[in-house]
């Protein structure tokens, strides 16, 4: 698949991991520039976007220990103004 990362993941659990960190990485890069807090990016998603997310999804999903659900990652992208595959693509093509 084109833009895939092609390092090799012994599982697909294994991948999972990678990619959550990955995904964790790249809303953390997303995020810090604008200024806003794990919990002002939730505050602003609520206000601005009226979407929940809360301050603890977001800072575990940038630890990587939470594995975002679709629905999850839309709104994430929705509130960060990209879509969910160029979220995905530059979070795969991380270097961290």
């Amino acid at each position: 698949m084109a833009g895939m990362n092609t390092q090799p993941h012994s599982s697909p659990e294994d991948y999972l991991a990678f990619i959550s960190r990955q995904i964790g990485a790249e809303l953390r890069a997303r995020r810090e520039p604008t200024g806003l807090t794990p919990y002002g990016f939730a505050m602003r998603a609520k206000q601005v976007h009226r979407i929940q997310l809360s301050d603890q999804i977001i800072l575990n999903i940038e630890k990587g220990t939470a594995r975002p659900n679709l629905g999850t990652l839309v709104m994430i992208c929705h509130c960060l103004g990209t879509t969910l595959g160029e979220f995905i693509t530059a979070a795969e093509r991380r270097r961290d």
